[in-house]
């Protein structure tokens, strides 16, 4: 280790702390962040908080860096091993840790190893290592803090900025210094008092009158799907050749203005099941009968196939049970199947839906997850099926692209065999959320940005309603109206009040909707948005009591929200 000249040692905390700051801007985070960022007064205040809490840390930890290897390898880890994780976590999600990341790490640290391995900038880490091992030796060298205030005054200072970070209801973790925002995090992700729930959901009375003829439906949840992606949605290449050739001879209609109920597979995917969206941190999901419950009262056969591992967060002991006469997951088609990469989808509708297309007995309601287009996009399209060459990464927006066309094919392919048996069925199809695929967004479902939460719904319906979807086409609609549309196809009424309108009937043009991680089949995030009719929509952070428009600069308390926002966010929550 390099000694310091005499007069920088004096000030070598100073210099440290200028060099820390440094690291922490342009290279923790970037320079075109930093320039969107850096004049914000939401910014300013939280840098300047976080940075009292920084100095307190420093100090602490520096205080009692003496010469020994053990407790300056400990100062170190300390200090930079934050600023080293919010590096790498910066570069693939354009954010600091959030809880999900703690909880996702500590559910699947396998898996969190490979998508770091597979996504992780070399040279970004690289760099924030060499200049952390740097600014530390700058420390180390250097005299050791006067006490000019004790120790327990710092720890205070400490300690007090933390809660801040926590509780503050006009804290934002990324506007704060990476060891602070690390730590409150931290503290936040622990505080979390993970609730288990009892799966006690209410019969549905078999009903006195039966029409006289029921449609089939089918169901077909994707994966990751991003809807500015699609040819059909306006995307410049041809991903969806077989679905615009459909939406020409109007056998559907591609609804422009759909949002999702969540941002991870295990939030939107059970909520769509029952009819409710978010937030429900109190498991109010757990009571609710399932769509499976009322077409099996209603005389349905019903099927569940997944080509996805339908065990990962005990989606199948959640929503499998008595009323899902015929269910078989990814596994069954694919020895293989993880929670990143499932069984093909041309496999799932040969090997499953088409049997199941010719031995049952209609009525029937049938629900397909799809492998869609998760990460890594490259191994979700077969080579034959590959048309956007050359894929240059795993995550390059060729690969990504090959899989919209694959997701193509596979709906083109269940489309005609569907409609080929039953011209009076209906499909509909939605992904469970989007992704964001570089640039401002980051990568991945991290977040709630338009790409991710702006998702295709995609309706094929028998010619005679073709006009009636065909009026919901701007709409602003949301995945929560399947239910109650396929409700209305049943003509069936709910057993316990439900949150989607029907998209039979119009949906009104000043309608608020959701999108939350504030609900118990996840990791109970306390976070949402309400989405305005044009998309724009507000932030809520419900522990911190804070509110915050899409432009990330216009905060306000929760409780000034506009109350009809409110309502509907509150619907569930108390």
């Amino acid at each position: 280790m390099f000694t310091l000249p005499g007069k920088l040692r004096q000030w070598s905390f100073a210099f440290f702390l200028i060099l820390f700051c440094g690291i922490d801007l342009l290279v923790v985070r970037d320079i075109p962040w930093l320039k969107d960022n850096v004049t914000g007064i939401r910014f300013i205040v939280n840098y300047c908080i976080s940075f009292i809490g920084l100095v307190s840390l420093v100090w602490l930890t520096a205080r009692f860096l003496v010469r020994n290897r053990a407790l300056q390898i400990a100062g170190f880890c300390l200090v930079f091993l934050p600023v080293i994780n919010q590096a790498s976590y910066f570069g693939i999600y354009k954010n600091f840790v959030t809880p999900f990341g703690f909880g996702f790490v500590k559910e699947n640290p396998l898996m969190t190893f490979q998508l770091y391995i597979e996504t992780a900038d070399p040279v970004r880490i690289a760099i924030a290592i060499v200049l952390s091992l740097f600014a530390f030796t700058v420390l180390v060298s250097g005299h050791r803090p006067r006490t000019t205030w004790p120790a327990f005054v710092h720890g205070a200072l400490f300690t007090g900025v933390l809660a801040h970070s926590v509780f503050g209801w006009y804290s934002v973790t990324l506007f704060q210094t990476s060891p602070i925002a690390y730590y409150g995090t931290l503290v936040e992700s622990v505080a979390r008092k993970a609730s288990t729930f009892k799966v006690e959901r209410p019969d549905v009375p078999m009903p006195i009158n039966t029409p006289a003829s029921l449609p089939n439906i089918i169901w077909v949840i994707g994966e990751s799907t991003v809807l500015s992606h699609m040819g059909i949605y306006g995307y410049e290449r041809n991903t969806t050749p077989n679905l615009n050739a459909l939406e020409k001879e109007k056998k559907l209609v591609a609804l422009k203005n759909a949002v999702s109920i969540g941002t991870k597979t295990r939030l939107s995917i059970p909520y769509l099941c029952t009819g409710l969206q978010g937030p429900d941190p109190h498991g109010a999901f757990y009571t609710y009968p399932t769509m499976f419950t009322y077409a099996k009262a209603r005389g349905y056969a019903t099927a569940l196939f997944s080509a996805q591992d339908f065990k990962w967060g005990h989606l199948d002991k959640i929503l499998v049970d008595k009323s899902v006469d015929t269910y078989a997951d990814g596994s069954r088609y694919d020895p293989r199947v993880d929670v990143r990469k499932g069984a093909d989808d041309l496999v799932v509708l040969e090997k499953a839906v088409i049997p199941f297309l010719n031995a049952c007995k209609p009525p029937f309601f049938l629900t397909v997850q799809m492998d869609g287009s998760h990460y890594p996009y490259s191994t979700h399209s077969p080579r034959e099926h590959k048309v956007f060459l050359p894929e240059e990464s795993s995550n390059c927006i060729n690969a990504f692209d090959n899989t919209i066309v694959y997701t193509d094919a596979f709906l083109n392919g269940l489309y005609h065999e569907v409609f080929g048996r039953y011209p009076g069925s209906w499909i509909f199809f939605t992904p469970d959320h989007g992704q964001n695929l570089g640039g401002k967004e980051g990568m991945f479902n991290d977040g709630y940005s338009d790409f991710i939460v702006h998702n295709p719904l995609i309706i094929f319906m028998p010619g005679e309603s073709y006009d009636a979807i065909a009026l919901q086409e701007q709409a602003p609609v949301s995945q929560i109206d399947i239910f109650a549309t396929t409700l209305e196809l049943l003509a069936l009424k709910p057993v316990k009040p439900i949150d989607g309108f029907s998209l039979l009937s119009p949906v009104p043009k000043d309608r608020l909707r959701t999108c939350s991680e504030y609900m118990p089949t996840f990791h109970n995030n306390p976070t949402a948005i309400a989405v305005l009719p044009d998309r724009s929509h507000y932030f809520i952070n419900f522990s911190k009591k804070s509110a915050l428009r899409a432009d990330g600069k216009t905060a306000m308390h929760y409780a000034d929200l506009d109350s009809t926002i409110r309502t509907l966010v509150e619907k569930h929550l108390f």
